[in-house]
């Protein structure tokens, strides 16, 4: 990983999406080339996608009847980050 500290956490940004049926939002966005990746976590539906992507998430989710009541980039900590570019790949799965 090279670069500053600042420019390694914004590649991960993960634009979180509050709706009331996260699944059924998944599904309605997915196949969409410029979504980097999907995933249903705490209730809450995580796009990967660019930052200038964030209203084409909501256009996209409202096409098909969703209307998400937030939607906000989360950024990793950097001590996350850190944990994740340090980790050996099959040590850690058992702490």
């Amino acid at each position: 990983a090279q670069g500053s500290v600042k420019e390694l956490l914004k590649q991960g940004r993960v634009l979180q999406v509050t709706v009331a049926d996260p699944e059924a939002a998944a599904t309605a966005l997915k196949g969409l080339a410029w979504i980097a990746s999907l995933s249903v976590e705490a209730g809450h539906l995580l796009v990967e996608v660019p930052p200038e992507r964030a209203q084409d998430v909501s256009a996209a989710l409202a096409q098909h009847g969703i209307f998400p009541s937030e939607l906000r980039f989360r950024e990793d900590s950097l001590e996350s980050f850190f944990r994740e570019v340090t980790e050996t790949p099959g040590r850690g799965q058992g702490k």
